[in-house]
C-alpha cells in the first residue's frame, strides 16, 4: 500500500496515524449562518462539534459539492484529530499539480501513502476537481481498514464493488435517495463520514505480503474481519456484542480514532416523546435525536390497516405471553405529553390488551389520526410496540417580534410572539425564541400578522409554555374550482386535502374565480385559507350615479364611489344606482362591470378571518383619542385597527381621513369589521351626513369671495366652455386661476375640481360647519375690540391674537393682521369678517376680512 516514496520526507510522522483524537474542537453547528437549509442535522452536528466539518465564512454551504482535496483533509481529521492533521506538511510536492506549500498538500500525501486516496495518472491529482459517493466511499472504506485490491475496489469493476461494499457497511444510512455515482455535496459527504464513525473497523488475519518478481503479492487470509475487544471504551457507539454472548465487543470508527465522542443510545426520549439517543464530545452534549420509527403516516388509518402494517414490519403490538396488566408496554406521547390512556385520540383508553384488541380490529379511522397529524411508532429490542408519538403541526399568526436590542451581552433577544388555536382547548398565546428549531431560517421572513406553523412542546391540556419547532407554511396563489365538503379542493387544476386540525377549527372554502391563497404544512394539506368569500370586505360608498356615453357610444350607467381602503373610483354599473347615493354598497365584478347589493350584516363577525360590513347608528361619540367604540350597546363593542380609515359622505361627496376622528353619537355609520383572534376589529369607518364636515382640514377649506372678477375660456372635451373667476384663498393664500362653472356666493367651501376641465365644483361643496375645531363663522355686526378679541352682538366673542389677516376687499391697504385692523379702522361696526375658529375656545385661525371702512 505504500506506494509513493517521495512522502516520506513528511515532517510529521506517519506514525501519527495511530494516535488518538483528542478533544480540541467543540463547535456548535447551530451557529452556521444557514443551518435552516441542513437537512442531515445530526450528521453536521457531530462532525462539526469534533473538528471534521467546519464552516465556510460562517456557513456550513450544504449544497456546496465537496473536492478531492477536500476529501483527503477530512480523512486525515477524522483519523488524527484536527489539530494534529493541521500539522502534516510536506517539502516535497507530492503531485505535479499539488505544490508542498498548499493547503492541502500534507493531507493529500499522507492519504496517498496510507494507499486511502491515489492520484488521476501522468503524476496529477486534480485537487480541485468534485468527489463523487463511490469515490468518497472508496476512501472510507479504506480508512475503516479495508484493504482495495483484496476487495477488488480498483481496476474495471470497482465501482459495482465499491457501492456493495459501501451499502453493506452501511455508508449509505439516510442517503438511499442518493446516487453515489453523482457528486458528493458537503452535506452528503458529512452524512458518508458520519456513518462510516458508527461502522465497524476491519481487520486481516495471517496476511503476508511477498515480492514477486517486482510486484508486491499479499497471500493468506482475504477476509475481513471486524475489529473486536473485551473492554469496551465508554458507551459504544452500537454497544454491540460481537458474538451476542461473550463479553467481546466489536469496535467501531470513532471507538478507535475518536474515544471522547460517546453515544448514549436508547435511554432517553427526546422533546417530543420519542425514543432518543444522545451524542457527546468531551462529556459535553452534542444533541439528543430521535430514533428511527418503524411506521409512519400523516393521513387517516383504521385500526386494522395499522395491525396489517405492523404485521407486515414483524412488530408486535403487545406481548401475548405476559399477563394482561404488563402486556402494553408502549406509551403515547402527542407533542411531547404522555397521553396513553386519551380515549379522545384512540375511541377508547387503552388500559389492557382487549382495548388494544378493539382498536387493531376496527374498521373505522383512528381518531388519533388524520391529515397533518404526523404518527410515528417505534419497536422496543424485543419487536413490540414501545411508542407510539404524535406530532401536530398548528397555525399560529404573528402578533408581534422582538427584534435584537442593543447590548454588551451576547444574550441573542430575538422572538415570535405568536397565538393559534390548540385542539381542543382553544387559543393559545406563546413565545418562539432563537433556541426553536428552525427559528433562524423564519424570523428574517417574516412580519406582524403573517403566518407560520408551530410545533408545540406539549400535546393538547397541558399549559404550553413555547415550541420546539418552528417552519413557514408553504403559500399557494390562484382561483379555486372545486370544492368538496371543505375538505377536497382544487387550485390551478392541483388538488388539495385540508387539514383535520384546521378542518376542526372550521374550514370555509369557496370557489372564486379570483386569487385565494392556501397555505399548506409540510405534508401539503392546507392549515390556512386567505381570499375571496362570501365574508369578504368587498364595499363601496356611491358618491353619484349617473349616465355617460360609452367608446360604442352606448348609453350606460356608472358610479362614482370611495371603497373601503379609501380609493375613489368610477365604474360601469350593471344597472341604474341612483337610489344607492350617500349609502354604502357591497359590489361583485364581472368583466368590468360591477353590480351593487345593500348587503351589510345584522351582527359583528364570529370566527377568526371574517369580515363583515355591520350598519349602525353610534350609540356613544368617538373623539380623536378613541381606542373603540359600542357600536350598538355594550355587546358590539370593537376596536379601531392601528391604520384605520374614517371616510366622510355627504351629499355626493367624500373625504378620507387616516386615523381615529371625531363623529357625534347618533350618526349613522357602515364599519368595516375584521375578526382577528377572537377581537373585532373596525378596518373602516363610513360616517354618514353632516359629520363629514367636522373633518376637513384647513388645507381642504377654500374661502371665496363672492364678487365675480371675470370669465375665463377653458377647452373641456375639444368644446371651449366659459367659467367664472373669482378671488378665492386656501390658508389665507391667494389660489391662482380660480374659477367655476356656478355663481359664487361669499364663504367657505371644501376643495373639490373637475379633473376635465380645472374648475372648482362649488354645488354641494358649501362648508358651514359650527362644532369641532375647524368652524366657521360669518360676522357682519362686530361691536369692538377688547384687547385682541373681537365682539359681536349676535355672533359672539372671538379671540384673534393668533389668526392670520386676510384683506379680500381689494382697497389696497394689504391688512395682516389684528393691530393693523384696529389701527386702519375707525368705526368696528362698519367691518365684515368671515372666520375660521375653534369651536370649544372661539380662538380664531384666520379673518377674511369682506368689507370695511378705513379711518
Amino acid at each position: 500500500m505504500k506506494n509513493l516514496k517521495k512522502v516520506l520526507s513528511l515532517v510529521l510522522a506517519l506514525a501519527m496515524a495511530l494516535s488518538l483524537m483528542t478533544a480540541a474542537f467543540a463547535a456548535d453547528a447551530k451557529d452556521y449562518a444557514d443551518y435552516g437549509e441542513v437537512n442531515y442535522n445530526e450528521a453536521v452536528d457531530v462532525m462539526t462539534a469534533i473538528g471534521v466539518f467546519d464552516g465556510m465564512g460562517g456557513e456550513f454551504n450544504p449544497d456546496g459539492t465537496l473536492t478531492r482535496e477536500q476529501a483527503a483533509k477530512i480523512i486525515t481529521y477524522m483519523i488524527m484529530g484536527k489539530d494534529e492533521a493541521d500539522k502534516l506538511v510536506t517539502t516535497v510536492a507530492p503531485y505535479a499539480d499539488v505544490a508542498a506549500d498548499r493547503w492541502s498538500a500534507g493531507a493529500i500525501a499522507w492519504c496517498t501513502n496510507e494507499g486511502i486516496i491515489s492520484g488521476m495518472g501522468n503524476n496529477r491529482f486534480a485537487p480541485t476537481d468534485n468527489v463523487t459517493g463511490l469515490q468518497f466511499a472508496k476512501m472510507l472504506l479504506v480508512a475503516l481498514g479495508y484493504d482495495a485490491e483484496i476487495q477488488k475496489l480498483t481496476g474495471d469493476s470497482w465501482a459495482i464493488n465499491t457501492a456493495t461494499l459501501a451499502i453493506n457497511a452501511d455508508l449509505d444510512k439516510d442517503m438511499e435517495e442518493v446516487s453515489l455515482s453523482a457528486d458528493l455535496t458537503r452535506e452528503q459527504a458529512c452524512q458518508m463520514a458520519f456513518n462510516t464513525m458508527k461502522a465497524d473497523t476491519v481487520e486481516y488475519d495471517s496476511r503476508t505480503s511477498i515480492d514477486i518478481n517486482g510486484a508486491q503479492v499479499t497471500i493468506g487470509n482475504n477476509k475481513a474481519y471486524a475489529v473486536t475487544t473485551t473492554r469496551p471504551w465508554g458507551d459504544n457507539i452500537y454497544d454491540e456484542k460481537a458474538d451476542g454472548v461473550t463479553q467481546v465487543y466489536t469496535v467501531q470508527f470513532a471507538e478507535q480514532y475518536c474515544r471522547d465522542l460517546t453515544l448514549n443510545g436508547n435511554k432517553s426520549n427526546d422533546d417530543y416523546g420519542r425514543p432518543a439517543h444522545t451524542w457527546k464530545y468531551d462529556n459535553t452534549a452534542v444533541g439528543t435525536y430521535a430514533d428511527e420509527a418503524v411506521l409512519t403516516y400523516n393521513t387517516a388509518i383504521k385500526g386494522i390497516t395499522l395491525a396489517d402494517d405492523l404485521d407486515d414490519a414483524g412488530v408486535e403490538a403487545y406481548n401475548s405471553e405476559a399477563a394482561d396488566s404488563d402486556a402494553i408496554a408502549f406509551k403515547v406521547y402527542i407533542n411531547g405529553e404522555d397521553c396513553t390512556s386519551w380515549g379522545t385520540y384512540f375511541g377508547t383508553a387503552l388500559a389492557n390488551v382487549g382495548d388494544v384488541k378493539a382498536v387493531l380490529n376496527s374498521s373505522a379511522d383512528l381518531s388519533f389520526t388524520g391529515n397533518s397529524f404526523n404518527i410515528e411508532i417505534y419497536e422496543d429490542d424485543n419487536g413490540y410496540v414501545s411508542r407510539i408519538v404524535v406530532l401536530t403541526p398548528y397555525l399560529a399568526k404573528i402578533n408581534s417580534i422582538t427584534a435584537d436590542k442593543a447590548s454588551t451581552t451576547t444574550v441573542d433577544e430575538r422572538a415570535l410572539n405568536v397565538s393559534f388555536n390548540i385542539l381542543p382547548s382553544g387559543t393559545k398565546t406563546i413565545t418562539i425564541d432563537s433556541d426553536v428549531t428552525g427559528f433562524d431560517s423564519v424570523y428574517g421572513n417574516v412580519e406582524k400578522g403573517d403566518y407560520v406553523l408551530v410545533t408545540p412542546n406539549k400535546g393538547n391540556t397541558s399549559s404550553i409554555t413555547g415550541a420546539l419547532d418552528v417552519a413557514l407554511p408553504e403559500v399557494v396563489t390562484g382561483p379555486i374550482t372545486y370544492v368538496k365538503d371543505n375538505e377536497k379542493l382544487t387550485m390551478n387544476g392541483t388538488s388539495y386535502e385540508a387539514s383535520a386540525i384546521y378542518d376542526a377549527l372550521g374550514a370555509n372554502f369557496g370557489l372564486t374565480s379570483k386569487d385565494a391563497t392556501l397555505l399548506l404544512d409540510a405534508n401539503g394539506f392546507v392549515v390556512g385559507y386567505e381570499g375571496p368569500s362570501a365574508g369578504d370586505d368587498k364595499s363601496v360608498a356611491v358618491l353619484n350615479a349617473y349616465k355617460t356615453l360609452n367608446d360604442d357610444g352606448e348609453l350606460v350607467d356608472m358610479i362614482k364611489g370611495v371603497t373601503s381602503d379609501g380609493e375613489t373610483v368610477t365604474w360601469q354599473t350593471d344597472t341604474d344606482y341612483t337610489a344607492r347615493e350617500n349609502k354604502v354598497s357591497l359590489y361583485t365584478e364581472t368583466d368590468n362591470e360591477y353590480t351593487l347589493t345593500s348587503g351589510v350584516d345584522s351582527a359583528l363577525p364570529t370566527a377568526d378571518g371574517d369580515v363583515k360590513v355591520v350598519y349602525r347608528t353610534l350609540s356613544n361619540a368617538i373623539s380623536t383619542g378613541s381606542l373603540s367604540v359600542n357600536l350598538n350597546g355594550s355587546t358590539e363593542k370593537a376596536y379601531f385597527a392601528d391604520d384605520v380609515k374614517f371616510i366622510f359622505v355627504d351629499d355626493g361627496k367624500a373625504v378620507v381621513k387616516d386615523g381615529v376622528q371625531k363623529v357625534a353619537s347618533g350618526t349613522t355609520v357602515y364599519a368595516v369589521v375584521e375578526q382577528d383572534s377572537n377581537v373585532d376589529y373596525i378596518t373602516t369607518l363610513y360616517v354618514l351626513g353632516t359629520a363629514a364636515a367636522s373633518t376637513t382640514t384647513s388645507d381642504e377649506l377654500v374661502f371665496v369671495n363672492g364678487t365675480q372678477k371675470g370669465s375665463v375660456q377653458v377647452t373641456v372635451d375639444g368644446k371651449d366652455k366659459t367659467f367664472k373667476v373669482y378671488d378665492a384663498y386656501v390658508n389665507g393664500e391667494k389660489i391662482d386661476e380660480f374659477y367655476t362653472e356656478t355663481t359664487a356666493t361669499t364663504g367657505f367651501y371644501s376643495i373639490e375640481k373637475d379633473d376635465a376641465s380645472g374648475a372648482y365644483i362649488l354645488s354641494g361643496n358649501s362648508y358651514t360647519a359650527t362644532t369641532g375645531d375647524l368652524a366657521v363663522k360669518t360676522i357682519n355686526d362686530v361691536t369692538g375690540f377688547v384687547g385682541e378679541i373681537v365682539t359681536s352682538t349676535a355672533s359672539g366673542d372671538y379671540n384673534l391674537s393668533e389668526a392670520v389677516v386676510c384683506d379680500t376687499t381689494g382697497n389696497g391697504l394689504d391688512i395682516t393682521s389684528i393691530a393693523e385692523l384696529k389701527n386702519e379702522v375707525s368705526d368696528p361696526t362698519t367691518i365684515d369678517m368671515c372666520v375660521v375658529y375653534d369651536a370649544d375656545t372661539n380662538v380664531a385661525s384666520y379673518v377674511y376680512l369682506t368689507a370695511y371702512t378705513a379711518s
